[in-house]
């Protein structure tokens, strides 16, 4: 381990970035969609293992946000967004996701979906978000016709 590294524990054992090389055109879509879902879960990985709170994303250094999302593009802004968007998540005054630093459209469906159990709120537009959506759509449509049709009826004498 690389002692003048703050962030060198976090990488151990995790050689999947290292190890995962691009095709480039020779990779189909579904290739192309995994391949960013392993790095992107990666990436996720140690920042939620460096930052696992709002709290502790306010605390850390942009500059450890920054390395951990470097191969994202754009890490000295990412970073800072995440800083911003934490330390406004933690204040008292917003009401609606969108008002966080940072959230547009694609994140507050993401979260009316999978955080506020909410997808009848949202029409989501990305790709694999509307697959999940639809999926989760029709499973409540059909629990919702299934509890119906298994509910005692009531006899009027």
């Amino acid at each position: 381990m690389n002692s003048m590294n703050p962030l060198a524990a976090i990488d151990e054992g995790d050689g999947l970035l290292k190890a995962m090389k691009c095709r480039g055109s020779a990779m189909t879509i579904e290739e192309k969609m995994r391949d960013a879902y392993l790095r992107v879960s990666g990436i996720l990985r140690r920042l939620f293992r460096l930052c696992p709170t709002a709290e502790d994303a306010v605390r850390v250094p942009v500059e450890n946000l920054a390395m951990i999302i470097q191969s994202l593009g754009l890490q000295n802004n990412r970073a800072r967004a995440i800083k911003e968007m934490s330390a406004q998540y933690l204040q008292d005054g917003w009401t609606h996701v969108t008002q966080l630093h940072g959230v547009g459209k694609y994140a507050a469906d993401a979260y009316a979906i999978f955080c506020a159990g909410k997808p009848e709120d949202v029409v989501p537009e990305d790709y694999m978000l509307v697959k999940y959506w639809e999926f989760v759509v029709n499973w409540r449509s059909k629990q919702r016709r299934l509890a119906v049709e298994q509910s005692p009826t009531k006899v009027c004498s």
